[in-house]
């Protein structure tokens, strides 16, 4: 599939970019190479190309399996956009110059886009959690240990896009790698250098 930013309403995230098509209200998340100009200080670039593209592809990876997980939850599957799959992609800008370089082609999946407010899950606000609870007719605790029950154990970096007639969570996974984050620790170390990647 090709994708000129031109034509898209583009999210920038710290390892991907949203870009959603509001004619068919679909949005496909393209994971950034270490080549892409704005990693938004994920720190990755100190530890060169190749570990920052194999780490990016292990979090694209563990997102694939949780969607693919919930797919055998009727209840996920109503509080989470709906899973188109994965594609690959090509990038052009908007000079029809080709910038797929700056993606990890291969690391694209594409779902529904639901316009609402974005917040992360663990800040939502109590007394908003239970008026959407209340008109919308779910309990956020029991989707969260439906998350569980399928293996996805990685939601307290999840984000939920909300509106007065849906909740959906997004950014969930089977795997939490924020605990490989490449900063140095105190001994210089470098916590990638153990990772089979």
């Amino acid at each position: 599939m090709i994708v000129n930013v031109s034509k898209f309403k583009i999210a920038q995230g710290a390892f991907a970019d949203v870009f959603i098509d509001l004619h068919s209200r679909t949005a496909f998340k393209l994971f950034k190479s270490y080549k892409h100009p704005d990693l938004n200080g994920t720190g990755k670039e100190e530890i060169g190309e190749t570990k920052t593209n194999a780490y990016r592809r292990k979090v694209f990876d563990t997102e694939i399996k949780a969607y693919n997980s919930i797919q055998a939850s009727s209840l996920l599957k109503q509080f989470t956009p709906k899973y188109h799959g994965t594609l690959k992609v090509k990038v052009l800008d908007n000079c029809g110059k080709d910038i797929s370089f700056q993606y990890l082609r291969r690391c694209c999946y594409k779902m529904d886009f639901i316009e609402g407010e974005n917040e992360k899950i663990d800040l939502l606000d109590d007394k908003i959690i239970k008026i959407l609870e209340k008109k919308i007719g779910f309990n956020l605790d029991v989707i969260k240990e439906a998350f569980i029950d399928m293996a996805v154990i990685y939601t307290s970096d999840s984000s939920v896009i909300y509106n007065e007639n849906e909740f959906k969570i997004i950014d969930f996974a089977t795997l939490d790698f924020s605990k490989f984050e490449p900063s140095k620790n105190s001994l210089g170390e470098n916590p990638y250098d153990n990772l089979n990647i």
